[in-house]
C-alpha cells in the first residue's frame, strides 16, 4: 500500500496525497469527501479505479469498491450503522451486517436490522444458501415467511392469519396454479364470493349454498356436471335433509331414509295367553314408503280368540288399511295344500286377514294348536 502525505497548506479544496503527490482523497467546501473522484457530489462518494468488468459474485474484484474487514470467528458481524441521533447516547438506529458463519471466513449471511422503541432486532436475512426469511433468522421459523432459493414459499403463523390476498376493483382470478406454465386452476372472486376450479368445472360458496361453476365464463351451471363417477366414487354421504332426485319440486325430495327393527306381537280380540308369541320384525322406511318383514315361526296359538291379529308395526299407516303379503303354513312339513298367499282377502287358512290402520293384522277364524308358521311382508305409507 503506497504511503499518503497531508498538504501543509489547505486550499479550498484540501485533500490527502499518495506518495506520488496525487490525490487519493478529496474533501471539498461543502465537506463532501471523494474517495478516487476529484469532484464528489455527496457527503461520502466513492469512485472505483478498477478496470470495468461483468460483475461476477464470485470475484470480489468486480464489486468490491468499498470493504469493512474484521475477524472471521464465526458470529461476528460488519456493517453499516444508520444512526437517526447527533448526541452520542444509547439510541438506536438501524443496519445492513454481514455476518460470518463460521472461522474460516468461507461463510457468510447478510441482516437487515431496525428499531422500534429503542429496541434494535433483525428484520430480514438472506442465509448462506441463499434463503431470504422475513421476520426470522433460519429457513422454517415461526412467525416468518421464507423464500427460498429453490424455489418454494413457506408462511409460518402462531395462532393467525397466514396470508392475504387482497384484490381490488373487479371480479377475477386471485390465485392461479399452474404445471409446466399451463394453468390448472384457480382461486377467484364474484360478487363477494369466493369460487374455486379449473375451466368449466368448479365451484362457488355463497352464505349456506355451494353451486356448481364455471370458471373460463365465471358463471353459474346448471345439470352438466357430476360428482364422482363409476370408477371414483365417494363413500358415505352424510345429510341432515333431503335430496332432490329427477327434478327440484318438493315432489321430487327424499327427505328420510331409515332402517329399523320392531316387536311384532300375536294378539288375540277376546282372549290370549298369558305370555303373547312376539318376534322381531323389520322395516325399511323411504321417504313416506315403509317396506317390512315379519316372520313367525312353530307358532302355538292355542288360548287366543276372537279377532286374529298381529300388532307392532314401527310407524303410523296414512290409510285406513296398508297392503300386505301373507305366507305361512301349518304343521312341521310342507305340503302343497298348506301354503297360501293373501293380499287383503280371504284365504282357506286364514279369512280377512288385513291390516288395519292401528298397525294391526285381524282374523276372525284362527286355527289353535301349534306349528303355525307365519311369513308377513308388505308396504303402506306413513302419514
Amino acid at each position: 500500500m503506497a504511503l499518503t502525505k497531508t498538504p501543509i497548506e489547505l486550499s479550498s479544496t484540501p485533500g490527502i496525497v499518495d506518495n506520488s503527490n496525487a490525490t487519493a482523497i478529496t474533501i471539498d467546501s461543502s465537506e463532501n469527501v471523494g474517495i478516487g473522484t476529484g469532484s464528489p457530489n455527496f457527503t461520502l462518494q466513492i469512485d472505483s479505479n478498477r478496470a470495468d468488468a461483468t460483475f461476477d459474485a464470485n470475484d470480489v474484484s468486480t464489486w468490491a469498491d468499498l470493504k469493512i474487514q474484521g475477524d472471521t470467528a464465526s458470529g461476528n458481524a460488519r456493517g453499516i450503522y444508520f444512526d437517526f441521533d447527533q448526541d452520542t447516547g444509547n439510541d438506536k438506529g438501524a443496519g445492513i451486517v454481514g455476518i460470518s458463519g463460521d472461522a474460516t471466513g468461507g461463510v457468510g449471511s447478510l441482516a437487515f436490522i431496525t428499531t422500534t422503541g429503542n429496541t434494535s432486532a433483525e428484520r430480514m436475512r438472506i442465509d448462506s444458501s441463499g434463503d431470504v426469511v422475513v421476520g426470522g433468522i433460519s429457513s422454517g421459523a415461526n412467525d416468518a415467511v421464507s423464500l427460498s432459493s429453490s424455489g418454494y414459499i413457506q408462511a409460518i403463523v402462531n395462532d393467525d392469519t397466514v396470508g392475504y390476498f387482497n384484490r381490488r376493483t373487479n371480479d377475477g382470478e386471485i390465485l392461479r396454479f399452474q404445471k409446466n406454465g399451463t394453468t390448472v386452476g384457480s382461486i377467484g372472486t364474484k360478487s363477494s364470493l369466493m369460487t374455486i376450479g379449473t375451466g368449466t368445472t368448479g365451484l362457488i360458496f355463497d352464505s349456506g349454498q355451494i353451486y356448481p361453476w364455471n370458471t373460463t365464463a365465471n358463471a353459474v351451471i346448471d345439470a352438466s356436471k357430476d360428482l364422482g363417477a363409476s370408477g371414483a366414487r365417494f363413500k358415505d354421504l352424510y345429510l341432515s335433509g333431503g335430496v332432490h332426485l329427477g327434478g327440484t319440486s318438493a315432489a321430487h325430495k327424499l327427505d328420510n331414509y331409515e332402517e329399523v327393527a320392531f316387536t311384532a306381537t300375536i294378539r288375540g280380540s277376546t282372549a290370549e295367553p298369558a305370555t303373547l308369541v312376539t318376534v322381531t320384525g323389520f322395516a325399511t322406511k323411504i321417504g313416506r314408503v315403509v317396506q317390512y318383514s315379519i316372520g313367525f315361526e312353530n307358532v302355538n296359538t292355542t288360548g287366543y280368540a276372537g279377532t286374529f291379529t298381529i300388532t307392532g308395526l314401527p310407524f303410523t299407516n296414512r290409510l285406513s288399511r296398508a297392503m300386505g303379503n301373507l305366507v305361512g303354513y301349518i304343521g312341521l312339513t310342507y305340503t302343497g295344500t298348506e301354503c297360501f298367499s293373501v293380499i287383503g282377502v280371504n284365504s282357506t287358512i286364514l279369512e280377512g286377514f288385513t291390516i288395519s290402520s292401528n298397525s294391526a293384522w285381524g282374523d276372525a277364524t284362527h286355527n289353535a294348536g301349534s306349528g303355525r308358521y307365519f311369513w308377513l311382508t308388505g308396504t303402506y305409507m306413513t302419514a
